[in-house]
């Protein structure tokens, strides 16, 4: 019996040589056809992009392109802008200013979420805080707020913040290409509290995470059958909330939920939170 599959999607690093391997070894198929679309590696460009337009690639992008991939005039790449638009590029020239794509193809992708989560996070060490980003950008976060509470690490200078804001964007940025998402989650600068809990007023529905509270998300959330489109999710830090800052939270709308009888680390917590949500309110409960 001859079986043939073919492995096709929109971005190449969603399947890649390992997971093909796998599929050979574990259904022994007589054929594995490769559309040419399954190829593309993704990069990210700022600029306009239009069919028949030409971009520059520069930067790390470029070196990857030229010296670790090594891919020639003629190969295609999907270049996206961070704003939901997405194409297949020709490969056009390359220079000591960059590599030259030619836009031809649109690409239409289905990994962008369908409830825009604006996730607040307090203040954590600063390594901790990276892999939160590059998570949340994989888990469909739309809106990123870091917030100082009563119980945050102490509140780091200007400079070093603003540097801190810069390194943040940029492996959201890296963790977009990965993921295959097309717009780019948008990272607030960090705020006190106060200011953190005002940023959810628009949404339709706001939640709070904390450890003293009983309700579990799943009594408290029920698989939703209303169309959110907006959430606020704030999660706290190392040392909790404080009574005081989650009697704020309540007074201005929040619901407080518990993640269930363990003390989870800030982090975990944090994951933890996302992963519920999109489960409860997005596209994860539409998986399983």
């Amino acid at each position: 019996m001859c079986k043939i599959f073919i492995l096709d999607g929109i971005y190449g690093n969603m399947i890649n040589e390992f997971q093909i391997i796998f599929l050979c070894l574990a259904v022994k198929p007589r054929f594995i056809i490769l559309r040419s679309k399954i190829i593309l590696r993704r990069f990210f460009s700022p600029q306009e992009l239009e069919v028949g337009n030409s971009v520059v690639i520069s930067g790390s992008d470029a070196v990857h392109i030229s010296k670790v991939l090594r891919l020639k005039i003629g190969d295609m790449i999907a270049v996206f802008d961070g704003r939901g638009h997405a194409f297949e590029c020709r490969l056009e020239s390359f220079s000591p200013h960059g590599v030259t794509v030619i836009v031809e193809n649109g690409l239409h992708s289905k990994t962008e979420p369908r409830v825009q989560i604006t996730f607040a996070q307090a203040m954590l060490k600063s390594k901790k805080m990276d892999t939160l980003i590059r998570q949340a950008t994989e888990l469909g976060i739309s809106r990123w707020a870091p917030f100082f509470s009563e119980r945050s690490v102490p509140t780091p200078d200007r400079k070093r913040m603003a540097a801190r804001l810069d390194r943040w964007n940029k492996i959201s940025r890296e963790a977009l290409k990965q993921c295959g998402r097309d717009i780019l989650m948008k990272v607030l600068p960090p705020m006190p509290i106060e200011e953190v809990l005002k940023q959810g007023s628009a949404c339709d529905r706001r939640i709070i995470f904390w450890e003293c509270e009983s309700a579990s998300a799943k009594a408290s959330v029920p698989m939703a059958s209303e169309q959110l489109k907006s959430l606020m999710v704030v999660v706290g830090p190392e040392g909790g909330f404080s009574v005081r800052e989650i009697d704020l939270a309540t007074s201005l709308g929040y619901e407080t939920m518990s993640l269930g009888p363990r003390i989870l680390k800030a982090e975990t917590a944090a994951i933890a939170a996302a992963v519920l949500m999109q489960y409860r309110f997005g596209d994860m409960g539409r998986i399983v």
